[in-house]
């Protein structure tokens, strides 16, 4: 199954015809190692299947910005055997290749027909085709696919005995069409199926196919046919909401599903769930364990399955391996370092190969493909949930908490979770888990419950009382109520101050708002030695985890984070948690932190906060700490302009500049501050080449600032322009009989290098801003003003020239 989702489109144009491969070329046979461990420079895989000989075929492209189709063919031996390279006019590639009866292949080729192959893709320039190819790589016949009927998924291909299958939009775009094709490529059948749900896998099953995705937002679905594509199964399950569904493992009468899950928009992590005929869930467990943001996959392992979790582009790539039972129980948690983007290839009993990307593409988009097998532990018996609480009814608990909810003989086997509507809730109170009594499965993991009262109740509709101890069957379910709460948590950094001129006046010290992202700067050469953070939350004794990462280096270990808060009185100690170091702290619903630095390695530092018990259910939260150097490494920051003037609705750019830099950015920050009139806004932008990027700015009459950071940027040594401060007035909020003139102060609040080791940070500036004709302006009462806030992926570079971005 193909890893990397690609907008693809699915329905048939034009006629069926033969075609040759274009541009085919042999490469010279590279042996392998002992056991597969084997890079191919220069091979973007984009997904992979196992042929009958044994070997290996990778689908993708020679690069991910300007290459050409491409097919490898590894020997069982791990050797390469051959090589197609589909050269065209336009960047192509190909997204999923699966294995036919016959020892064909057949894959799905994309193109972008536009003479810029590095340009910015729109989903409507694709085209895509449906190929075939021999068991060498030469290609039989070509289809054309519809671009009109796209489906946001590169797994929907699947083979059979007869041919392949794909998955499009309906003709009328409101449902789903599945289509099988004979091995000549003509239609032996389709189906179309009146459901609006957005498919991730097609898999060819042994009576016919199954379908898995999710339906709206979060709701997990299936869809189930016999061979000729008639329905056996349609159902979605409204009481789980994943945030991501990766795929579904027939097990039972029900089904496992995989994905990935977030409480309210918090940490993603690894997630399963089970369901029965009925479609209620059994169990639904989230994974925290493993640094897997997104789950690439979900395939059956022996009697449980595997989640295939991918670490993004961090700066130390991996892909995780999470075994769960099918009671829900962790069975094991394997990384495989060094291989991101994975496509999974089963294997011979418990070993899998792995393929995937070594790391992010360089900028002319170059990767490498990595390509290893692994071996999946054995016996492993499953981690069973610990309970946190024990139900009892009229209490609060708070999502996250693995709730024990006793089953004594006299209500029977089975008993059920049910959620009651609140006031603006428009549903009847449904079931949303079943549970056994079992040993094992009397535990309730809670985190991906929503917020609201709940009940037990027998299969027979009484209501259960819980009491210390005991429980009873009642009539009223007012009696059985309890409440599942969402516990917050949030870190807050203490203001920045920064001096600037205020009404006039001389400069003065101003606190000026400080975020997660920029986080505390700790000038050591200053003789700072402790940063400060306050740990806020309603609930009011809990534990924290606190883990650390640092910027182009490793986690922090035990010894660090023991050194940076081992002065705190709630200090427990340090633990593993889920291979990961942990400082264990007992904290308050407001307790203020040290965090000392005195000792510490210099460099960056991502803080996650995350309670023991309810950080699975959305209570984490994070900072950032830089630490400063202890020896001086000076840089220099300038703008190119010591004033700005603008008119009303106009805008004045400055450039900023950095010299002074040894082993060039890695990541930094900067920030603007104004206070008082004229009311100009402020933004400050660092479009440097960095694999991320975060801004925000905030306003009012009396106040305005800004920041910026960028990480993984690569930049040259020397001197570099790395950015812009702009500022902005606005017609309806200048006020036309106050000042023209203010002043702003700008500062770089932080620079690490490529390394991640700190610079020498200089003080901060203060540029002069007038607004020439702000007599012009119609403001002048207060307004409320508010916040913008932006962030993501950055590729590509900006040239800043004469005070204008290009």
């Amino acid at each position: 199954m193909a890893s990397v989702a690609l907008l693809i489109t699915l329905c048939l144009v034009g006629a069926v015809g033969p075609a040759s491969a274009v541009g085919a070329s042999s490469a010279d046979a590279q042996s392998a190692t002992d056991g597969l461990n084997r890079t191919l420079d220069g091979v973007a895989t984009l997904d992979a299947t196992r042929v009958a000989d044994g070997g290996l075929v990778l689908g993708g492209a020679t690069d991910v910005v300007r290459g050409n189709a491409s097919l490898t063919k590894l020997a069982a031996d791990g050797s390469t055997a051959w090589t197609r390279e589909f050269e065209t006019a336009n960047r192509s590639g190909i997204v999923a290749v699966e294995a036919g009866p016959d020892g064909s292949l057949y894959f799905l080729q994309f193109e972008y027909p536009q003479a810029n192959r590095s340009a910015p893709a729109r989903p409507s320039q694709y085209s895509l085709s449906l190929v075939r190819a021999t068991a060498d790589g030469t290609v039989t016949w070509r289809q054309p696919l519809d671009v009109s009927r796209s489906v946001a998924v590169s797994g929907g291909l699947a083979v059979t005995d007869t041919g392949p299958a794909l998955v499009s939009r309906s003709p009328d775009g409101q449902g789903l069409e599945l289509t099988e094709f004979e091995g000549d490529g003509t239609v032996a059948w389709n189906r179309t199926y009146d459901v609006r749900a957005s498919p991730r896998s097609l898999t060819a099953t042994d009576d016919g196919f199954l379908l898995v995705g999710s339906l709206g937002f979060s709701e997990p679905w299936v869809l189930r046919t016999d061979e000729d594509g008639t329905v056996q199964l349609n159902r979605s399950y409204e009481t789980i909401g994943a945030e991501q569904v990766a795929g579904a493992v027939p097990v039972g009468d029900g089904f496992v599903f995989g994905g990935a899950y977030s409480a309210d928009y918090g940490d993603r992590n690894p997630w399963a769930a089970r369901v029965g005929a009925d479609g209620v869930p059994r169990w639904s467990r989230v994974y925290p364990s493993s640094e897997a943001g997104r789950v690439q996959d979900v395939f059956g392992a022996g009697d449980g399955v595997t989640l295939v979790g991918n670490s993004d582009f961090q700066q130390d790539p991996a892909s995780t391996f999470v075994g769960v039972g099918t009671d829900g129980t962790e069975r094991y948690v394997e990384q495989v370092a060094g291989v991101t983007q994975p496509v999974v290839v089963p294997g011979s009993e418990r070993q899998v190969t792995v393929v995937g990307w070594s790391g992010y593409p360089v900028r002319n988009g170059t990767v490498s493909t990595v390509v290893r097998d692994v071996t999946l532990p054995e016996g492993a018996t499953g981690r069973a949930l610990e309970p946190d609480a024990r139900v009892v009814s009229g209490e609060r608990y708070y999502r996250g908490q693995n709730l024990r909810v006793p089953v004594p003989k006299q209500l029977g086997e089975t008993v059920e979770l049910v959620r009651v509507p609140g006031e603006y809730d428009d549903f009847d109170p449904r079931v949303v888990r079943r549970i056994d009594s079992r040993p094992g499965l009397t535990v309730v993991e809670s985190a991906t419950l929503e917020a609201g009262q709940y009940y037990v109740r027998t299969t027979d509709g009484d209501p259960v009382l819980y009491v210390e101890g005991d429980a009873y069957r009642v009539d009223d379910r007012e009696d059985a109520l309890f409440e599942i709460d969402q516990q917050s948590l949030s870190v807050r950094n203490p203001p920045r101050v920064r001096r600037v001129a205020v009404d006039g006046a001389g400069d003065r010290p101003v606190p000026a708002f400080r975020d997660d992202r920029e986080g505390a700067y700790v000038d050591r050469l200053a003789g700072e030695t402790t940063a400060t953070v306050t740990v806020e939350s309603e609930r009011s004794t809990f534990d924290l985890w606190v883990s650390g990462d640092r910027f182009a280096g490793e986690r922090a270990d035990g010894a660090t984070l023991r050194a940076m808060f081992d002065s705190n009185d709630g200090f427990e100690g340090v633990e593993t948690v889920g291979g990961t170091p942990a400082v264990r702290l007992s904290v308050t619903d407001e307790e203020n932190l040290t965090i000392d630095v005195e000792d510490v390695e210099g460099g960056l530092y991502d803080l996650r906060f995350r309670a023991t018990d309810t950080g699975d259910g959305g209570a984490a939260a994070e900072t950032r700490v830089v630490v400063g150097p202890t020896d001086p490494r000076p840089v220099t920051v300038t703008l190119n302009r010591s004033s700005l003037t603008l008119p009303v609705e106009g805008r004045a750019v400055a450039n900023v500049t950095v010299a002074g830099l040894d082993r060039g950015i890695g990541a930094m920050s900067m920030s603007a501050l104004r206070v008082g009139a004229p009311a100009i806004d402020l933004s400050v932008d660092l479009p440097l080449n960095g694999s991320s990027a975060q801004s925000s700015a905030g306003w009012s009459d009396s106040y305005a600032d800004a920041d910026a950071q960028v990480f993984g940027a690569d930049t040259a040594n020397g001197t570099v322009t790395v950015g812009t401060l702009a500022a902005t007035a606005q017609t309806d909020v200048i006020d036309p009989d106050g000042p023209a003139t203010n002043t702003v102060r700008f500062q770089v609040d932080w620079i690490v290098d490529a390394s991640g080791r700190p610079y020498t940070i200089p003080g901060g500036t203060n540029l002069s801003v007038t607004v020439e004709n702000v007599e012009a302006a119609t403001g002048g009462e207060e307004t409320q003003g508010g916040v913008v806030r932006s962030g993501g992926s950055a590729s590509g570079s900006v040239t800043v020239r004469d005070g204008r971005s290009d």
